[in-house]
């Protein structure tokens, strides 16, 4: 791409994901029917709303999709959705409270998994797993 038209193309939105941990399990939730990716299990994610840090929309996605309060820690990967669409920033988080209450027009199901109960989770999308892989989570089954 010509590097004077790469300046003149607009960003994409951003968007994040929370991999929240607790007692050596990894929280994923599965998206509902009428939310994008139905079926799919995934992290918590959402959309950074306009003048809303990355921190700040990582704590509002838990509270509004699974009503859980969390210690947001750092950033263990960024990249590009599946379709392109927007930027992904990854985080890790450890469940501080709350109790599990899904938004049901976004997330269908949540469940606390082990590692190697995430591998075998389907249907899943494979840039999903590469990122759970990369992240600092305990290797425990």
């Amino acid at each position: 791409m010509d590097p004077d038209r790469a300046a003149e193309a607009p960003a994409r939105p951003r968007a994040i994901a929370v991999l929240i941990t607790h007692d050596d399990r990894i929280l994923l939730v599965r998206r509902a029917a009428s939310s994008h990716l139905p079926g799919y299990w995934t992290p918590v994610t959402g959309r950074v709303e306009p003048d809303e840090t990355l921190e700040a929309a990582a704590q509002r996605e838990v509270r509004e999709e699974v009503g859980l309060t969390i210690a947001l820690g750092t950033v263990f990967h960024e990249g590009t959705t599946s379709d392109g669409r927007f930027d992904m920033t990854y985080f890790d988080a450890t469940l501080i409270g709350g109790t599990l209450r899904l938004q049901i027009e976004e997330v269908s199901d949540a469940r606390w998994l082990t590692r190697a109960e995430v591998t075998e989770l389907t249907p899943m999308l494979d840039r999903t797993r590469a990122a759970i892989a990369l992240s600092r989570i305990s290797p425990s089954t």
